[in-house]
């Protein structure tokens, strides 16, 4: 089963988003659909059922506090070429990255993971071969600095990814409140 350990962000957070993503809309570039938009923590890839429960005890063990979280500025991965424009953290981003670290110890026992950089961030497109990566960078540098909402993180989330047609569909499979 396809998996991710993410925060799931509130509707209004999630509207605002989607709205600018639309003028990122064209050849070359999926968008991602409001409904799924989230920030990531882990992408754990294909577990099986005995690590799924590695995992749920890994997060099971980890006690964040809650914190607040603005999310203010658009930019992209990778410098050398467009691969993906994403929204920013102005405000959480240690907190974010705090949990990340716990996680990542204990993931790393279990072995689901492997050590990587990590930037906290909300996707808002995949860019492909073909792309306008003038009108992209465009859209980007008008919504630099652009503040597109803050939320109070009180849990985390164990995902599965099911990949479709019509784009992923996301299952809570365990989740911890804080």
């Amino acid at each position: 089963m396809r998996t991710f350990i993410a925060i799931d962000l509130p509707s209004h957070l999630r509207q605002s988003i989607a709205e600018v993503s639309q003028e990122l809309e064209g050849r070359g570039v999926a968008l991602v659909g409001e409904e799924v938009m989230h920030l990531s923590l882990h992408f754990l890839g294909d577990l099986s059922e005995k690590q799924i429960e590695e995992v749920r005890e890994a997060l099971g063990q980890i006690k964040p506090a809650s914190f607040d979280v603005e999310v203010a500025g658009l930019w992209f991965f990778t410098p050398t070429f467009l691969k993906v424009v994403y929204a920013k953290l102005s405000k959480g981003e240690a907190q974010c990255t705090e949990i990340y670290n716990q996680l990542g110890n204990s993931l790393l026992e279990i072995g689901v993971i492997e050590e990587k950089e990590y930037r906290p961030h909300i996707t808002l497109a995949r860019v492909n071969r073909g792309a306008d990566n003038r009108k992209i960078l465009q859209v980007v540098e008008k919504y630099r600095s652009h503040f597109f909402g803050s939320f109070t993180v009180n849990s985390i989330k164990l995902k599965a990814s099911e990949l479709t047609e019509k784009g992923p569909i996301y299952t809570d499979l365990y989740e911890v409140q804080f």
